[in-house]
């Protein structure tokens, strides 16, 4: 996904305007900083979120929690773009 729908413009302007993105690797000992600034392991984040296949979309609400998951590609960008907006509807 990365090398493909997130490389087409509409998903470029639209995802970043309305969502927070956060590309992990679920093996990596790397830092990062979460939706609840605790800094933490990649791995341990995965690990938390129950992450154990990629590509994994998991989109929050603004108090952290699952509101939807996606296990697997998805390859079109206008389906990626009607999801988000589903989701903020």
């Amino acid at each position: 996904m990365k090398t493909t729908l997130f490389k087409q413009t509409n998903v470029q302007t639209y995802y970043p305007l309305n969502f927070s993105l956060l590309d992990i690797n679920i093996e990596s000992d790397k830092h990062l900083i979460d939706e609840q600034g605790q800094r933490l392991k990649q791995i341990s984040y995965a690990e938390l979120h129950r992450i154990r296949l990629m590509p994994t979309s998991i989109f929050l609400n603004q108090q952290g929690q699952p509101i939807y998951r996606h296990v697997g590609m998805i390859v079109d960008r206008q389906e990626f773009t009607w999801l988000g907006e589903y989701l903020l509807s």
